[in-house]
This record gives C-alpha cells, structure tokens and sequence, in this order.
C-alpha cells in the first residue's frame, strides 16, 4: 500500500496490520509540532529498530526536516531543534538521565516492563505539556497483556 504524507512524500508499506507505520506517522506529527524537544524511538535491539521503527520513520520524514544526522550517536536534529535518538531498549538503566516530550517502543512486548516504566518517568521535557508514550505490539503478549489488555474496562474488536 502507499500512503500520501506531507505533500509529495509518499510511503509504501507492506501489506499487514499497519501498527509501525501508525506509530511512525504519529511520532511524527508529534517531533513536528514541537520545537526544542527531545524524543526516543526505540526496539528490543538495534538490529530490529534499524529494520523496522527507524527504517519506516526515516522513510517518513521529509529530507528537508532534518538539520543534522549522527550515524555514530544514532540521532537526528530536526530544524525545529527537536532531536529524536534512536535506540535498542535493553538496559532500563539507560533511559535514566533521558527529558523526553515523547517515545515510542516498537514490539514493545519484546521490551523488558521495567524499560517501559523507566520510560514513562522520562516524560518531563519542558517543551511540551502533553507527553506521549506510543506502544506498537501485539496486545494478547506478555506484560502487554497483564498491564493493558486485562486490566481494561472494555475491549472493542475492530475489524478492517
């Protein structure tokens, strides 16, 4: 399937359920509309972040938006001074010095909970008032399931 995005651009995806394609068209419109924050787009390990999350936002994002790119650090500087860092969510320990305004964990039941927590107390940027934490999964697999599926008052099944 391609999708129109920002004028020209245009993103093709595999035909599947769309989670990391939504996931990467709202973080972007979030990194947009919020100038001099900082945010993280991460994935259980590096290989599949490169292969998945930051693969499809890259594809995403407009060549024009980007103001500086560190293959070394693994981020990038949009010139609205909002930085996006890219990285494998193995060590909770690692988000601890982290202000962000938003993140997203792509298969984010691979994702240990303890990440997903830490992550969550990182939501302080000042940049913005409205955090967002976007979780692209399968929602009947482990701590996705105990934290979220089961805990919740009503599940509505929609089918495409």
């Amino acid at each position: 399937m391609t999708y129109p995005l920002y004028g020209s651009t245009e993103v093709t995806t595999p035909d599947g359920s769309g989670k990391t394609t939504t996931a990467a068209a709202e973080m972007l419109r979030l990194v947009l509309s919020t100038p001099n924050g900082t945010s993280l787009i991460g994935a259980a390990t590096l290989a599949q972040l490169e292969q998945t999350a930051q693969k499809t936002f890259m594809e995403m994002l407009p060549s024009e938006y980007i103001a500086y790119h560190s293959k070394q650090k693994n981020y990038i500087d949009l010139i609205n001074g909002h930085r996006i860092l890219f990285r494998p969510l193995d060590d909770p320990g690692k988000a601890r010095s982290l202000n962000l305004c938003y993140f997203w964990v792509e298969e984010s039941s691979e994702v240990n909970y303890e990440y997903f927590v830490q992550l969550q107390t990182r939501l302080r940027n000042h940049a913005t008032k409205h955090h967002r934490g976007i979780l692209s999964s399968n929602p009947d697999v482990g701590w996705i399931r105990n934290e979220f599926l089961l805990k919740s008052g009503k599940i509505h099944n929609s089918e495409i």
